[in-house]
Order: structure tokens, then C-alpha cells, then sequence
């Protein structure tokens, strides 16, 4: 049989593994806290910049779609100035009644807006019945 004293140290040697164990796993507790801390941190600020994105995003959709409605209205513009000109050139006195212009052609690409449409030269009449593809009203 053992002695008391012996025991008592068997039991002390078996428990500095285990004490040690145990301040290992604390430690390493403490270090996986940190890191879940740093990470936390990192998803909220990727949260922060994921809501700063999508409101650009939105802002730049709005921003396309105004474009887009002004863009669909120009066409219908175009229809109105080009009938409002063609009054203008039957009031013209340079142009003569029998002239006739090919009509407009709609274009519903973007174009920029600088661009005009095109118009015929402004000519004094003798000089465009002089041109070859001017009918003669001589005839």
C-alpha cells in the first residue's frame, strides 16, 4: 500500500498537465475572442460599404432611367420641330411650292443633341434650277 504522502504527489503530478491544459485552453479562448472581435469588425465595416454601393447603384439607376425618358421624348420633339420647320420652308420665299423634301427620317439611336437635322443648302432659286437634280418648272 501506498502512503498518503505518495499519493498526494501522484495526484499533484497528475494534476499540473491538466491545469496546464486548461490555461492553454483559456489562452487560446481569449486569442479565438480577439479574432471573432476582428472579425465582426470587418463584416460590419464590408455592411457599411455593401449599403454606400447599393445607394450608388440606385442613384446611378435613377439617373439612367431620367436619361432614358429624355431620350424617348427626343424623338417625339424631333417629329414636332421638323413639322414646324416644314411650315416654315412652305412660307419660305426661296423655296419654290413644287420643291418637296424627302421626309424626315427618325432616328431613335442616341445621337447627340448638337447634331441638327439635315436641311437642303439655301440657294437662291436660279441658281438651284441650274443644279441637275433640280426639276426644271420650265417643262
Amino acid at each position: 500500500m501506498e502512503s498518503p504522502a505518495s499519493l498526494l504527489l501522484k495526484c499533484h503530478m497528475d494534476l499540473v498537465p491538466l491545469t496546464q491544459r486548461v490555461e492553454s485552453a483559456k489562452a487560446r479562448e481569449k486569442e479565438l475572442e480577439e479574432e471573432l472581435g476582428e472579425m465582426n469588425l470587418r463584416i460590419k465595416v464590408k455592411e457599411e460599404e455593401l449599403v454606400e454601393t447599393e445607394e450608388i447603384q440606385i442613384e446611378q439607376k435613377e439617373k439612367c432611367e431620367s436619361l432614358q425618358e429624355s431620350c424617348e421624348e427626343k424623338p417625339e420633339l424631333r417629329v414636332l420641330q421638323h413639322w414646324a420647320s416644314s411650315e416654315k420652308r412652305e412660307e419660305h420665299p426661296l423655296f419654290p411650292p413644287s420643291l418637296s423634301f424627302p421626309p424626315l427620317r427618325i432616328i431613335t439611336s442616341l445621337t447627340p443633341p448638337s447634331l441638327p437635322p439635315f436641311l437642303p443648302p439655301l440657294l437662291p432659286p436660279p441658281l438651284l434650277r441650274s443644279l441637275p437634280f433640280f426639276p426644271s418648272t420650265q417643262d
